[in-house]
């Protein structure tokens, strides 16, 4: 089991209103992640599922239109929140993740994060649409049914539905997030308009259990040669996916080395992780096992490169071989061969022209699919008709 719920939009509108939406939840969770889930995350269902669904409202979707909630991510420990299927009017099948927010204030930080109040405290966090564009590019690479010519469309997006924020300002819509935003638009309380003609321009074909069941038979598998992973990050590349608070940790530790070798001091970095035997906030037993009614996924407990391992041994051994011959040519400065370059252009950065391009220029409307919708928006910067509001 890979999502806490799933069914039509008119499944999901109807169990939202009579309550029972919840308790199917809080049944289910345990079977995904292993545990129940905790106050904080009962609060955020009921906080951020109606803005949600107002939303959805607006947009005017099929009820056939299917949606899953807390979506597991492959390999990962954590799960996206909120994931719909559907079609686009010329019967294109089409994915969109969108991340939920609560947050009310955020201050855009010099290293990139956002700084927001969580559990009583202020807490450096990745940009929502930073967080959900991770997520859209992880499944890129590791979910079958969005590679090759045949693969789904796939979009992503962010609802911080109680931020009030305008464009621009210092917090979510601070310029120097204008280019993830672009990929990941970030949409803000008065945006709710904005966010169901996103959604609309992808969805309104419905049909969305045919798109789920693709994404679902064509299953896992890495999209990537491990060994172009390999052949980049010892070139000094960044090939490498951080996802969540991975992210302001990474740069808060690159800040400090910054610092360091200014000030030529030193500088000592704590980084404090998980247990190596949970990923996430998956529990399990003391003695290893899962806990009781948790599935495994594969390479559950063992992350990164290791759970790939354990889901394609034969595979990854004859790749370890390549790259322990690759570091070995590195180290003695024969190669042999000609520097790797990246394979062909991904869709998303064809005909591209940065932060500044209008929205009549842009084509791609937010996501990745060969001749995908173009919904007029820039991908999180609003027409000009609309640059009153925030998002």
């Amino acid at each position: 089991m890979t999502r806490v719920f799933h069914g039509t939009l008119q499944e999901f509108q109807f169990k939202l209103r009579t309550n029972a939406l919840f308790r199917e939840m809080d049944e289910n969770y345990p079977r995904v992640v292993g545990h129940s889930p905790g106050p904080s995350e009962r609060n955020s269902w009921r906080a951020s599922l109606p803005r949600l669904a107002g939303a959805l409202q607006l947009a005017e979707l099929p009820d056939d239109v299917h949606i899953a909630l807390e979506e597991r991510v492959p390999y990962f420990g954590k799960r996206m929140d909120v994931c719909l299927f559907g079609h686009t009017e010329r019967e294109e099948p089409w994915t969109v993740i969108t991340e939920l927010k609560a947050w009310g204030e955020a201050l855009a930080t010099p290293e990139g994060s956002v700084c927001t109040a969580i559990g009583g405290g202020l807490q450096a966090e990745p940009h929502p649409s930073e967080q959900v564009h991770g997520y859209h590019e992880h499944i890129e690479d590791f979910r079958r049914a969005f590679q090759g010519d045949d693969r789904l469309g796939l979009a992503s997006c962010a609802y911080c539905h109680n931020y009030p924020g305008i464009i621009p300002d210092e917090g979510l819509f601070h310029p120097q997030f204008d280019r993830i935003r672009e990929d990941s638009p970030c949409f803000g309380e008065r945006d709710a308009e904005l966010l169901a003609r996103y959604l609309r321009v992808r969805l309104r074909g419905g049909r969305g259990r045919q798109v789920l069941e693709a994404y679902d038979e064509r299953g896992i598998g890495p999209s990537k040669q491990l060994i172009d992973h390999a052949d980049l990050a010892i070139r000094q590349q960044g090939v490498f996916r951080l996802l969540d608070e991975q992210i302001p940790a990474n740069r808060k530790i690159l800040s400090a080395v910054g610092s360091a070798t200014h000030s030529r001091r030193k500088q000592v970095i704590l980084v404090r992780g998980a247990r190596a035997r949970e990923v996430g906030d998956r529990a399990e037993r003391p003695g290893g096992d899962p806990a009781e009614g948790a599935e495994r996924q594969p390479g559950d407990g063992l992350g990164g490169l290791h759970a790939w391992h354990a889901a394609y041994p034969g595979e990854a051994n004859r790749r370890a071989g390549e790259i322990h011959r690759l570091l070995l040519e590195q180290a003695t400065g024969r190669t042999g061969r000609a520097d790797r370059r990246r394979g062909p252009p991904d869709p998303r950065e064809v005909g591209a022209a940065g932060a500044d391009r209008t929205a009549a220029d842009d084509q791609s409307g937010g996501g990745t699919h060969p001749g995908g919708p173009s919904d007029g928006l820039l991908r999180g910067r609003k027409p000009d008709h609309l640059a009153g509001g925030g998002g």
